[in-house]
């Protein structure tokens, strides 16, 4: 069973990763006000993309850190807590960010990730809602599903005016059709 959840897991991280890298760029591209950062909205997306490869996709976290919710990021892994909220020059996360100590093997974040990670927990490291106990209850969370790529397709009604031009102008190029035909028979 818990195989095949960590398989289930780690299938889907696959699968989304264009939607990540699309989140994590809106996300970053978004222009957010200082007073209304959340991990789900503008945190969560950066560390997808740039730390969940170590840090929550896998059944073992290095440093037992896993970085998927806020809670267990306060709780910590062999260091200790990852972030002390309120205080992010306390914060080990953020001092391995910013000295480039991590993400290892990866690029690393950039100044602006750095500086809205470094702004959440300098404003008490909030969530947008009450996150679940069980981290593996939450592989998309409704910020990545409201993202358009989630959204159900919809044929956009046709204007009046067009769908009268497009069938008078199919009716005309019928009718030669058939005039053409007719002479050739």
């Amino acid at each position: 069973m818990i195989k095949s959840k960590i398989h289930l897991y780690w299938v889907l991280s696959v699968l989304t990763m264009p939607i990540q890298w699309l989140a994590y760029c809106n996300a970053t591209s978004v222009n957010t006000d200082s007073d209304h950062l959340t991990f789900e909205a503008q945190v969560r997306p950066i560390l997808k993309a740039a730390c969940f490869h170590c840090h929550g996709e896998d059944s073992k976290f290095k440093g037992d850190l896993d970085l998927r919710l806020r809670h267990l990021i306060l709780e910590g892994g062999k260091h200790g807590p990852a972030i002390m909220a309120g205080q992010p020059n306390k914060s080990l996360l953020l001092q391995n960010i910013r000295n480039g100590k991590m993400p290892k093997g990866q690029a690393k974040l950039t100044d602006e990730d750095i500086a809205r990670i470094g702004e959440w927990i300098a404003q008490g490291a909030k969530t947008a809602r009450p996150e679940p106990e069980d981290p593996d209850a939450v592989l998309i969370t409704e910020e990545e599903r409201n993202f358009w790529l989630f959204q159900p397709i919809k044929n956009p009604p046709i204007p009046e005016p067009i769908s009268r031009i497009v069938h008078e102008s199919l009716e005309a190029s019928l009718v030669q059709f058939v005039t053409i035909i007719d002479s050739i028979a």
